[in-house]
C-alpha cells in the first residue's frame, strides 16, 4: 500500500500509529497548512468545540476523504 500525504485543500482522516488512552486516536477534517514533517488540521472550524491539530506524518496514518468545499 503507497503512503499517502496529505495536502492543502484534502480532507482527511488521520489515526494515531500508537494508540493513547490520553490524546485523540482519530481526527477527520481538512488540511489546511502542510510542512516537510507534519500538517495542520482544523475541526468545526467556527464552532465553540473548534479543534487545532498539527499531527505529525511519523505518528499518524493518513486516508484521503475528499476535496474540501472551497477546493472542489
Amino acid at each position: 500500500m503507497q503512503k499517502y500525504t496529505p495536502k492543502i485543500g484534502d480532507s482527511v482522516a488521520a489515526r494515531r500509529k500508537p494508540k493513547s488512552k490520553l490524546y485523540h486516536n482519530l481526527v477527520i477534517g481538512p488540511v489546511v497548512d502542510v510542512w516537510d514533517n507534519a500538517c495542520r488540521v482544523i475541526t468545526n472550524s467556527g464552532d465553540d468545540i473548534e479543534g487545532d491539530f498539527r499531527l505529525c506524518f511519523n505518528e499518524w496514518d493518513f486516508q484521503f476523504l475528499h476535496l474540501t468545499k472551497e477546493n472542489s
